[in-house]
């Protein structure tokens, strides 16, 4: 099960208007055009706590989801965004999980401006994003640097107690704007064969190897 993105398409008439950012309107939801199965999503748009767990304004099956950024200096902006200005934001998105085996396939999606975010710090669980792409981007006045969206896609993912990513900004100065993360239905694991199995089949083997050994005699 691999979500192999056609990003560039992912919304309609192209590249987003990064300079609405701060409308915080539209849903993120289903802006792809892949098959992707949602078994769980939750999204952010307007953050409530620059210290503490900030619940999501939208969720399915992610009420438990949660946002924290963890620097100590950044505050809530008047368009319901986190941003400090002292140091670079240190942030922690963590999505729970139904219980199962199996794989799935998770994506994050991060909106932000100013400063660019540190895409070497993009991690789930410790493991490095399988693919990204950049969205949009566009030049921002005023704060300076750029409005980007970006998407990040970890592919069969083994299923846990949760998900939690870590990411934090290049330098000081930027502004998270949004947030969603959202999963796939578990695929299941091949099944393991039994000892029995494995005796049946290494004696099968065996008795091949033999047979060609005769005939080679």
């Amino acid at each position: 099960m691999h979500l192999k993105k056609t990003l560039a398409t992912a919304f309609a008439g192209g590249i987003l208007a990064i300079s609405s950012m701060a409308a915080h309107a539209e849903s993120w939801y289903s802006s792809y055009t892949t098959s992707f199965d949602v078994s769980g999503y939750a999204e952010w748009d307007v953050f409530s706590t620059a210290s503490g767990q900030n619940a999501p304004d939208v969720a399915t099956n992610l009420s438990g989801a949660w946002v924290q950024e963890h620097s100590g200096t950044s505050f809530i902006t008047g368009g319901g965004n986190i941003y400090s200005f002292a140091m670079p934001t240190d942030f922690t998105l963590y999505a729970p999980t139904a219980s199962g085996t199996g794989t799935r396939d998770v994506v994050l999606r991060i909106m932000t401006l100013g400063t660019a975010l540190d895409l070497s710090s993009i991690t789930l669980g410790g493991l490095t994003y399988d693919s990204y792409s950049l969205l949009g981007s566009e030049t921002l006045g005023g704060m300076g640097g750029e409005g980007q969206e970006l998407v990040f896609v970890w592919n069969d993912v083994a299923n846990a107690d949760g998900l939690t990513f870590d990411f934090n900004a290049l330098g000081s100065s930027m502004s998270l704007a949004r947030a969603s993360v959202y999963y796939s239905s578990l695929e299941s694991l091949p099944a393991v064969p039994e000892p029995s199995t494995w005796a049946t089949m290494i004696a099968g083997l065996g008795l091949l190897a033999a047979i060609g050994r005769r005939r080679l005699g």
